[in-house]
């Protein structure tokens, strides 16, 4: 038995060290670090019972442990790096963390260099929420290194991060003028489109939440996400996005200031007067914005610092508070004067544009004339106007021989297409009466009286509009062809003070008092007023604004936008001689936040402003 023993003994030590040897192996294999993230594998089965097996439960948790294992990495990657960076000098204040903007690559190239980068690239795919970034000190240090021109987006830049605006736009413009609707829906798609625009042009991570990208205010009762959707709900639409959107993503001051416009609109919505504590606060923001770019020589005069003021400035239009309004747009044309003028912006025409319509429509506002820096204009757009392109025509503007777009939509009747055709009829017979007077001549003085345009013509043509326009009825008349059509019953309205400011030459404001209207009626056998003296008349910009609620302006009259902008505008003119005016309040930047400063009135911070610059 004992040779049989130690024999069996003698054979033993092999078979285990075999076993060993293999576990080994084994270990060996599963302890082989892979380079780069975890590779996808897929379990299969010829029965669904068999994927609860313990090889696949097995399998399942070691890939899960794996993936794990290689996020932590990443984490303390990641944490090292920043610890590097804090040891380095840095200047006295918090400096902010804004995001790094990703750089398009060549499509081809991409192609190629995608399969051997695969998923490693995430790492550097994070972009901080913006919070802590805008957080920081109102010091000129909290935002050192940006605003700066790297920051903003040329035409190929925008071309290379937004190329589904390109073709989409275009098809869109062909058949409507605009696409606008006063809902969620509408608001939830422009939301979107600028957060997606946000992760794309900040390389955003798929694992972090596409709502983080989203910069926040240093004031923490200020809820940036709420106003930024109010803001894309009353002003987005789909050319905005495509021509605005691409500015506003190249720093996050542009889209915190935007929200000013969305908070003075709450306000007017909810008849507020003044400013409210949102208001008061988003001001605030956006104004210690201004002075940080003003007290750094690198973000005095770039384009982000011209779009923040210009965002303050449109915002406080609805106030129409005259003295502020023009202390805004004398500080605009200063900026643009400083960077050389108007034609300067040949290469960046949608910021000039928004800027010249802020101030144009400033002067209409204020019934004031055009300052002389803003009177230079860009070359014109060399893009032909196709025979069936959507236009947002109106008396202003219609570049064809006759309304094209407008006779499309359901709202125009032919009633509100033949008074519409009139007023276009009389603001290009205006504008070319004019012309001819406004021409210098170089001959004696003698031959001027026999070169003056006759006024015949031109005073026959005004006589006949306002006859016809006079005989017109109202959509209050019950049983009439336009009874309850608030549409026509605006653009009458609107007609009658624009065809009574040209024909009497008066500014709006005037041709809007009741007492004007009755020289227009005064010409024609019947007027459009009862002819009882003591009959009160309403003023026509009160009568124009109770018409303008009748009608559905959430989709902004569609094809017919063109002219509710023409409606709008003059009504806005002509509210100021209005006995139901409100007194515009003016801002008291004494009464808000801002530290280490004492307490002064618009005007004198804009003198401030305008020293800087």
């Amino acid at each position: 038995m004992a040779p049989e023993s130690s024999s069996a003994a003698a054979e033993a030590p092999p078979a285990s060290s075999n076993v060993t040897d293999q576990s080994k192996e084994k270990l060996k294999r599963r302890r082989v670090k892979r380079e780069g993230p975890p590779q996808l594998q897929f379990l299969t089965a010829t029965d669904p019972s068999q994927f609860k097996d313990e090889d696949a439960k097995k399998s399942v948790r070691s890939q899960a442990m794996i993936h794990w294992r290689h996020e932590e990495d990443k984490k303390k990657r990641k944490g090292s790096r920043k610890h590097v960076e804090e040891a380095a000098p840095a200047p006295p204040g918090r400096r902010s963390s804004i995001p790094t903007r990703a750089k398009p690559q060549d499509s081809a190239h991409s192609q190629s260099e995608s399969s051997k980068r695969g998923d490693a690239q995430s790492q550097h795919r994070v972009l901080r929420a913006a919070s802590s970034s805008l957080t920081s000190d109102s010091d000129a240090s909290s935002f050192t290194d940006v605003g700066s021109s790297t920051w903003q987006l040329t035409a190929s830049d925008t071309a290379s991060y937004f190329p589904r605006w390109q073709n989409k736009t275009r098809a869109v413009a062909e058949k409507d003028v605009i696409e606008y609707e006063a809902s969620e829906r509408h608001e939830e798609r422009q939301l979107r489109s600028l957060v997606v625009g946000l992760a794309s042009f900040y390389d955003v991570g798929r694992t972090q939440d596409p709502f983080d990208v989203l910069p926040q205010f240093r004031n923490p009762q200020l809820d940036a996400l709420n106003l930024s959707r109010n803001c894309m709900r009353a002003f987005a639409t789909d050319a905005t996005m495509k021509k605005w959107l691409p500015l506003m993503l190249s720093h996050p001051h542009i889209i915190l200031s935007s929200t000013v416009l969305a908070s003075t609109w709450l306000d007017m919505q909810n008849k507020v007067s003044g400013d409210s504590t949102t208001t008061a606060m988003v001001k605030t923001e956006t104004i210690g914005m201004i002075r940080e770019r003003f007290a750094n020589s690198n973000t005095q005069l770039d384009d982000a610092t011209l779009i923040i003021i210009l965002h303050l400035f449109a915002g406080e239009m609805w106030v129409c508070n005259e003295q502020a309004l023009r202390v805004h747009e004398r500080g605009v044309a200063a900026l643009i004067s400083r960077r050389g003028g108007v034609s300067t912006f040949v290469h960046n025409r949608a910021l000039v544009e928004v800027a010249l319509a802020c101030c144009y429509h400033c002067d209409i506002f204020c019934e004031a004339e055009m300052l002389q820096t803003l009177r230079e204009s860009l070359p014109a757009d060399s893009a032909p106007v196709s025979a069936e392109e959507a236009l947002p025509e109106s008396p202003l503007y219609c570049p064809r021989d006759t309304f094209v777009t407008i006779p499309e939509d359901a709202r125009c009747s032919t009633s509100t297409l033949d008074l519409l055709s009139d007023m276009k009829d009389l603001t290009n017979l205006f504008v070319a009466h004019n012309t001819k007077l406004n021409q210098v001549h170089d001959i004696d003085a003698v031959d001027i009286e026999r070169l003056s345009p006759p006024d015949e013509a031109y005073e026959a043509t005004i006589c006949a509009i306002r006859t016809r326009l006079a005989h017109l009825p109202s959509a209050h008349t019950p049983g009439s062809s336009v009874s309850g059509d608030w549409v026509y019953e605006a653009c009458r309205i609107t007609a009658t003070i624009y065809t009574t400011a040209i024909a009497m030459g008066v500014p709006f404001s005037v041709a809007a008092d009741p007492n004007y209207t009755k020289l227009l009626e005064s010409s024609t056998p019947s007027g459009t007023w009862e002819s009882d003296e003591h009959f009160i008349k309403p003023h026509l910009a009160e009568t124009l604004h109770e018409t303008l609620k009748r009608t559905d302006t959430s989709n902004l009259w569609k094809n017919m936008s063109g002219v509710l902008y023409w409606v709008g505008a003059e009504r806005a003119t002509s509210w100021s001689s209005s006995p139901e005016c409100p007194q515009p309040v003016v801002l008291d930047l004494g009464r808000l936040p801002v530290p280490a400063e004492p307490p002064r009135r618009m005007s004198t911070r804009w003198k401030e402003m305008s020293d800087l610059i």
